[in-house]
């Protein structure tokens, strides 16, 4: 039996490898990725850095694992984009590896099977990982640190502190939830400096680079923790509502991605949540419990003063919980538990081939190959004729192909998206490529 255990896990963990490796070039690469890879060439040249990216609303910088990372894998292909989609299944690996390698000596050989198993199946969570960003130890981190809750592990809560400020923003949350969960048990005081300890390590560069800089991301940091607390206005309610909606849609999204309205996600979630809840029958104890619902509520809660709109990676250190929920309700499955896989990864396929192709590398990687073949060595000055937010991602393919790119050179036009009445003169998916005026 344990045989057929390990042999049905790596099976698992192979399928959820080729949906992640599938079509590498058929991947985001806006605004996050263009960055990692500038970033990680740098590190290659030898320009390092202690600062990673930057969180979005506020001049607050997180860690730079991910820079790093990337670039063992853009300095093995020389630079090629396709180190986008190699970082991010790399990341895939590791935390399944690692996970694995502290879940078992944890809880059950059939929960920490269930639980993988989501993981690597999972359409929206193979969704999320065929983004390369640093929201990608998101996952992992909740991951270690929720385990070490249920069960307390030292190790699994360092390291899942320390990759929490590697990750995201969102990462200074679970250092609320470690102080709410003190409060409620009143012991594992150890255990709650260990995860502190490992979050500081984390973030020892950042308050380096601070001590020079005048303070700026503490500075930062703490104009946004004041705006959050006085700086509620009337909309307050509908944050609630939007919360709550995200909450509940992302237990079902876990089996379901985004195939379904809003609104369908969000009763089913609900109806997930109520049959956890009243089941009889559980792996956890009526205490751990108690700790996923912490878990699965202190982000919703904390989003409730995030000062603007809520990105979706703010909740992917609260997948965890969710997740052990469903493996929970799951584990008295025997025979259908291989349909519940099977209808996750034919999902899970979906996700890989409804890709909004005005983002994808490879269209934009051939489009830029086409411009530089057809200018050589010329001066080009290129016009992007599409909305702002779709301007992101070419900076670095741009010095990729070595393009001799100047304001008052040769005009190139970059269209997105190709209408029916749009002038181009080469076209790569939606997104047209006009040499002139």
């Amino acid at each position: 039996m344990a045989k057929k255990m390990k042999l049905s896990l790596l099976l698992i963990f192979i399928v959820g490898l080729g949906l992640r490796t599938w079509l590498p070039m058929e991947r985001v690469f806006n605004f996050d990725q263009d960055q990692i890879a500038i970033n990680a060439m740098n590190i290659v040249n030898g320009d390092w850095t202690v600062l990673g990216p930057q969180t979005s609303n506020m001049n607050f910088f997180t860690g730079p694992l991910i820079y790093y990372w990337a670039a063992v894998f853009y300095g093995l292909t020389g630079g090629h984009p396709l180190a986008n989609a190699w970082t991010s299944i790399s990341l895939y690996i590791f935390s399944f590896g690692l996970i694995w390698y502290f879940f078992k000596s944890l809880f059950s050989r059939k929960l920490v099977n269930l639980y993988l198993a989501i993981y690597a199946l999972s359409p929206f969570l193979v969704q999320l990982n065929r983004i390369t960003w640093n929201p990608g130890f998101s996952f992992l981190s909740g991951s270690l640190v929720l385990a070490a809750l249920l069960k307390p592990k030292l190790s699994s809560i360092w390291l899942g502190m320390f990759l929490a400020y590697q990750s995201s923003f969102s990462g200074f949350v679970m250092m609320g939830a470690l102080v709410l969960y003190w409060l409620w048990q009143r012991r594992n005081l150890a255990l709650i400096l260990v995860g502190f300890f490992g979050m500081a390590v984390s973030m020892l560069p950042l308050l380096i680079f601070d001590l020079k800089h005048n303070f700026m991301n503490l500075s930062s940091l703490g104009g946004f923790i004041y705006q959050a607390i006085f700086g509620i206005g009337f909309g307050f309610l509908l944050r609630i509502k939007m919360v709550l909606m995200i909450n509940f849609e992302n237990l079902t999204k876990l089996f379901a991605g985004y195939f379904f309205p809003s609104l369908v996600l969000v009763l089913l979630g609900i109806i997930i949540l109520i049959l956890w809840l009243i089941q009889k029958k559980s792996v956890f104890s009526s205490q751990q419990r108690k700790i996923l619902l912490l878990w699965m509520a202190v982000f919703p809660l904390s989003g409730l003063f995030y000062g603007d709109d809520l990105p979706e990676y703010y909740f992917l250190i609260q997948l965890p919980a969710l997740v052990f929920i469903l493996a929970d309700l799951l584990i008295g499955i025997k025979k259908q538990l291989i349909l519940v896989y099977l209808l996750m990864a034919v999902v899970s396929l979906g996700v890989v081939f409804t890709q909004s192709n005005g983002y994808l590398l490879g269209d934009k990687f051939k489009a830029m190959q086409s411009i530089k073949k057809h200018s050589g060595d010329l001066p080009v000055e290129l016009v992007f004729d599409m909305d702002y937010s779709e301007q992101f991602g070419w900076e670095y393919l741009t010095k990729y192909f070595q393009l001799n790119r100047v304001p008052q050179g040769e005009s190139v036009h970059l269209i997105f998206p190709v209408l029916s009445t749009t002038r181009f003169s080469e076209r790569f998916g939606n997104i047209g490529v006009l040499y002139g005026n």
